[in-house]
């Protein structure tokens, strides 16, 4: 396999070391009276060593893999859950999340619930 891989993607893949993340959440979750839950929570993160694919003229496939790339994130969500009558039940959820490419120097925000269009800033950071 070792052979394949440098066949199809250079020698440098052999040199591939695994990504790293290391991850930190804070929550804090309420219940009233059986029939609604709120819940915040924070969290932060640190990926390191990422796998990003570069161009290659050396390779078959004229793409190559190295540990390029490290990001750091973080972010807030609230949730409010609602039981209402019989079976049914509500649920609103806001999140709001800012990412780094330490290598790059870019930023990105975003926040779930929204429309983003394609090709923003955040695609391929997070």
């Amino acid at each position: 396999m070792v052979l394949l891989n440098a066949f199809y993607f250079g020698e440098q893949v052999e040199q591939l070391r695994p990504e790293s993340i290391d991850t930190h959440e804070l929550v804090w979750e309420r219940y009233v009276r059986g029939w609604l839950r709120t819940s915040a929570s924070t969290y932060w993160y640190r990926a390191d060593r990422l796998i990003t694919a570069i161009s290659s003229g050396s390779t078959i496939t004229g793409v190559s893999y190295v540990n390029s790339g490290d990001v750091r994130a973080k972010g807030v969500e609230l949730e409010v859950q609602m039981r209402l009558r019989g079976e049914s039940r509500v649920l609103v959820s806001y999140a709001f999340q800012h990412a780094v490419d330490q290598k790059r120097a870019r930023s990105c925000q975003t926040r779930r619930g929204t429309w983003q269009k394609p090709g923003s800033a955040c695609r391929g950071l997070l």
